[in-house]
This record gives C-alpha cells, structure tokens and sequence, in this order.
C-alpha cells in the first residue's frame, strides 16, 4: 500500500512500574508504510508493519506479540516480561501511548502547538525563530525542552520558578538569556554548551545546580578565577590546589561539585585542600559538594547550615561528617 500514515509513539513515564529502566523519555515521530520497521523507545527489538490498511494498522513487535489500532484514535502498546534480580522475579510493564493519522509528517507537525505545558510545566518546545518568548504562567521549564534548538534569545516569563536540568542545553546560538525575579533554581547542565556571555542572578535564587553554563563563554572568562562565584552567593567552582583553603566572604552557598569539579591530571584533585575555612555567611551546602576530595580533614561546620547528606560522600572527612550528623541527633 503507497499510502503513508503518520505514528507517534510517546513513552509515559507516569505507567513505569517497578523501577523499570525504558531508555530516555521522549517521543519517535514517523510516517510508516506496509513492511516497514519501527524503533520502539524502550525496546532493543524494532516492530514491523505487517499491515496498513485504511482502517487498521497491524504492527509485530517480536516475542511480545501483535497489536492492532483503529486509525485516527488512541491506542496503546503495552509490552510486560520479567528479569531475575537476586533470585527474585521481577516484572517489568513499559507501556507507550500510540496515535495514527491518514496526515503527512509535516502536516501534523505544523498542526502541532509553539509549547507542550503541562501544569505549568513546558515540557517541550516546538516553537520556531530567533527570539522565543516563553508564556506567562510557566513556572518551570522541563528537562529538555529547548535542548539543541535554533535559538538565539529567549524571553522568560516573571511566573517562573525553576529551569530544569538540560533545558536550554546544547542551543549553541543561544546568547540572551534574562532570569526573571522570582527564579529559584537553575537545574544540572540547564545552560550548558550555549552561547551565552553574561547573565543575571535574581535575589531570588536559591540554587545552582553542578554545571550549569559548562561549555558556555561566559564560564570561560572565569576560567583564571581561583574561586568562581556566581551572583556574589553562590561558590561552583574551587580552581585551587592549597592545602589551606578560606572561603570569601558573602558566599551562601557551596555548590555541587565545587569542590571536585577540578580539571586535572594528577593526583593533588583529590588530596588538596585539606584545611576548608567557611565564613560565617554560608547558609547552605549542596549535594556532592565535597565528594572524592579524600584529602579532606578539616572543615569548620556549624549547626546552623543546612548541608546535604551526601556532601562529603567518598571524601576525608565523611567519617567526621556523620559523627556531626550524629551530634545533632540526625540520621547518619
């Protein structure tokens, strides 16, 4: 049959069970045609078209069976096996929402809103030219929404609270970027290999999650700085090697990875410093922030800072940590 018709496979994170592992989420948009194979997200094995017709769709997916869906309607492939895991049986259900349309790709991808928003979340973005404005009442932007697109500018709305990890990632074009009042976090990789050069940080931010603008040109102006400090508060990166380090002054946050996000090729990454001197202005340590720094043996905590658990995970001073945890009274 000539006859192209259009599949659109989305897999539903929100149907996981079990822990089940389906690969990235995301969604495969294709046109099909009669003996044809099609890429399952989530499945090694690919599905074959074994008959396209104007009424139904057969598709064989090997070792799950077969599964028809009427056209133009919502169907679903569900695909359910079991793994062993330490002598436990285990079952393991990926399920995947399936749409078929008699439309070409482009046409139902013109048909297609600028933003997926859901809950205020813009889960992905469509939208085409050099300046994207973002809607009004976003309050978060998903992870990956804008990843490796086109864009040059993007106009963030004043309801946004949080950019998600890999958001803006990969926009090599990417240069002006304005963070509204009101934005509190800045996810892992958010801006991360992009164009931009400079950027503001709002009074209203609160976290920066562990490389943020890697890649970008403006982190590689401050690639000299023995202490790269974002927005007078927020510590991402130690490029020292000192035994003895002092944290400056107006620092309120030491953030993932400051401390072990080093470039090096020997050993002193992970033996220096060994003496960390906080101010008396930190208020917060982030996750990871210490991690792997085995050299690790002094470090003037308070009770007043609210400090991840995993803080110094693997690092010289973790023992120590947990004997602090336990002065306080919290869980080791």
């Amino acid at each position: 049959m000539a006859k192209k018709l259009y599949l659109h496979i989305k897999w539903d994170e929100t149907k996981e069970k079990n822990g089940s592992k389906a690969g990235d989420d995301g969604v495969y948009d294709i046109e099909i045609t009669e003996g044809c194979e099609v890429k399952l997200l989530g499945h090694s094995e690919k599905a074959i078209v074994r008959r396209l017709t104007d009424d139904e769709v057969t598709l064989f997916v090997p070792n799950k069976g077969e599964y028809v869906f009427k056209l133009n309607e919502t169907a679903r492939i569900s695909y359910t096996s079991g793994y062993q895991v330490a002598g436990d049986w285990v079952d393991e259900s990926l399920i995947f929402d399936v749409k078929l349309s008699d439309m070409s790709l482009s046409e139902y991808e013109r048909s297609l809103p600028d933003f997926e928003i859901k809950d205020g979340v813009l889960i992905k973005s469509r939208a085409k030219g050099d300046v994207i404005v973002v809607p009004e009442g976003v309050v978060e932007i998903g992870h990956k929404a804008f990843c490796e697109t086109k864009l040059k500018e993007a106009v963030l709305p004043s309801t946004l609270k949080k950019i998600s990890s890999f958001a803006f990632s990969d926009c090599r074009y990417l240069k002006r970027v304005t963070l509204p009042d009101g934005v509190e976090v800045l996810g892992f990789y958010a801006f991360a290999d992009t164009g931009i050069e400079d950027i503001n940080f709002p009074d209203s931010l609160m976290k920066i999650d562990n490389a943020a603008f890697r890649g970008t040109p403006f982190m590689e102006k401050l690639k000299d700085e023995r202490f790269v400090v974002l927005g007078e508060r927020f510590l991402c990166l130690y490029n020292g090697y000192d035994e003895t380090v002092e944290v400056p002054n107006g620092v309120e946050v030491i953030c993932s990875g400051a401390f072990t996000d080093r470039k090096s090729e020997d050993y002193p990454y992970f033996l220096t410093p060994t003496r960390i001197i906080l101010p008396d202005s930190v208020k917060r340590i982030e996750e990871g922030a210490f991690k792997y720094l085995r050299g690790l043996k002094e470090i003037n905590l308070r009770e007043d800072i609210e400090i991840a658990e995993n803080a110094f995970d693997y690092s010289g001073y973790e023992g120590k940590f947990k004997a602090f945890l336990a002065s306080k009274g919290e869980p080791k």
